[in-house]
């Protein structure tokens, strides 16, 4: 994924940080094959080995784990939130996963967007997560895939952004953009000076 230009060093070093210290991340992609499943699973290598992995069987989750595992030792992973499939997460069901992040559970998964204003407009005004559910997510990714001058494809993380509890909301701030036309990521750095 470096090595693509996908993202960069920096940006996978947040990420992985994250994910090691128990965080919870959301990849969002509007366009199909943008890369967001195969980025997930990546930096899902920097999971402790004691972290317990349970998938979310979408509308057939029973929420068993809740009884079985220890929220600070355990990941949840939804296979995507959207309606359009039995084993993706929607509705009541994705909205209780959320709310097991109250418990201190982390979640990984991945949702159909453009931008991280449409995410979260998607994930509380269609689907109706608790905005400080929300803000409990540490990281909010965005990638898109773009047409090369070769007839190839790059695919690129164009923003990743910290949700923060801010008044009962929750706030997005921008920790990497992608410069299009320099083809590079740039970082606030005040921004990620506090992410863990």
């Amino acid at each position: 994924l470096l090595e693509a230009g996908n993202m960069d060093a920096r940006t996978a070093a947040l990420c992985g940080m994250t994910i090691e210290a128990h965080g919870s991340m959301l990849i969002a992609a509007e366009q199909p094959h943008s890369g967001k499943t195969t980025t997930l699973t990546a930096l899902l290598d920097f999971l402790p080995n004691a972290t317990r992995r349970v998938f979310i069987r979408g509308w057939a989750e029973t929420f068993d784990f809740l009884g079985q595992t220890r929220p600070e030792a355990t990941l949840l992973l939804a296979n995507e939130l959207s309606s359009h499939l039995p084993v993706y997460l929607w509705g009541p069901k994705a909205v209780r996963v959320f709310e097991t992040l109250r418990r201190g559970y982390a979640l990984a998964s991945t949702l159909h967007a453009d931008s991280c204003d449409e995410a979260l407009a998607q994930l509380v005004g269609e689907l109706g997560v608790d905005r400080r559910d929300l803000a409990r997510v540490n990281l909010l990714m965005v990638m898109r895939i773009y047409a090369t001058t070769g007839g190839g494809y790059a695919r690129r993380v164009v923003s990743l952004h910290r949700l923060v509890p801010r008044g009962g909301n929750v706030t997005a701030l921008s920790l990497v953009e992608h410069d299009e036309r320099a083809d590079s990521h740039e970082h606030d750095e005040s921004a990620e000076i506090d992410l863990l």
